[in-house]
């Protein structure tokens, strides 16, 4: 099976015209069908449902396709309603892979595999660890290394370099990641998450410019390098604002295991707890180091020169 399209569907939900369970069959043509009742490609005889614990019961007699007592059936729920009819459902994988094949002679059934769903959400996954690793982990660390590295002997230009590979790294696995969302993004015909694709071009934007404006970057001295700071100080907690809230617009479609969520909500977690920590030793040996308490790391050429 290939997902939904072009399937046979049967309907049921609870009309509030008629106040009773209604039954309708719908063939799906499109990811945004307008459910209508209509006929199938095969007979259906004596359609009724009833809702009970929560559970809607759907009861038919079909001529069974091509007389084939095997069929393979694919089933969702949903609380979504377009115009007092059924809307679209979850698409987490306990959705995206509800499919069954049974034996209508026998009444066994066994699950149907779905090269299709299994390759897109493993596409799906590789996207959201691609891009929480670049843009929610990465790039908060680059940060990171570049404000506290710093510190430990401003002369030396090793911060730099640390930072800017570091960033590089995680700007180029983001690209991958964003790449891969367009992909994804083009093959769901109908199905547009307009927030996360919005946020993310946004994001791809501002990541793109604070890279090339590297190639901008004034020497230390010239008097506009203050406002050149700025610049990349802002932009750059924009684009990791950004990425952890867009992140998170992923998980709630997406819709893994809670597991994952906890475990980036943990790893965010322990990233803004050691900046504090590093801050507080930042300044105190920026006092020290005022006060001539601060003793320089051995084997650190007195002739370096700060050269970002």
């Amino acid at each position: 099976m290939t997902g939904m399209l072009g399937s046979n569907t049967l309907f049921a939900y609870y009309d509030s015209t008629s106040g009773a369970v209604k039954v309708v069959s719908t063939v799906i043509n499109d990811y945004m069908p307008t459910v209508r009742d209509e006929n199938l490609t095969f007979a259906v005889y004596n359609r009724s449902a009833e809702y009970s614990n929560g559970t809607y019961t759907i009861y038919a007699s079909i001529q069974l396709p091509g007389n084939k007592t095997t069929q393979n059936i694919a089933w969702q729920a949903g609380t979504d309603f377009t115009g007092g009819a059924p809307g679209g459902h979850n698409l987490g994988p306990p959705n995206v892979l509800a499919s069954t094949s049974i034996d209508f002679l026998s009444g066994a059934s066994v699950p149907v595999p779905s090269p299709a769903s299994d390759n897109r959400l493993r596409q799906k996954n590789i996207h959201g660890i691609l891009n929480t690793v670049a843009w929610g982990i990465i790039l908060p660390v680059g940060v990171l290394k570049a404000r506290y590295i710093k510190s430990l002997n401003p002369s030396s230009p090793a911060w730099f370099h640390v930072h800017k590979i570091c960033q590089s790294i995680g700007y180029v696995i983001g690209v991958a990641g964003f790449a891969l969302g367009l992909k994804l993004g083009s093959d769901s015909k109908g199905i547009t998450h307009h927030g996360h694709r919005t946020m993310a071009i946004v994001l791809f934007c501002f990541a793109t410019i604070q890279v090339s404006a590297l190639l901008m970057r004034p020497k230390p001295t010239h008097k506009r390098r203050i406002y050149w700071n700025a610049y990349h100080y802002s932009v750059g907690i924009l684009v990791i604002t950004l990425g952890i809230f867009n992140i998170f617009s992923g998980f709630n479609i997406l819709n893994p295991d809670s597991k994952w969520r906890r475990l980036y909500v943990v790893i965010i977690c322990v990233i803004a707890g050691i900046a504090p920590i590093l801050e507080v030793c930042k300044w105190t040996m920026c006092r020290n180091r005022e006060s001539g308490s601060y003793t320089k790391p051995e084997n650190v050429p007195s002739q370096w020169a700060v050269t970002a």
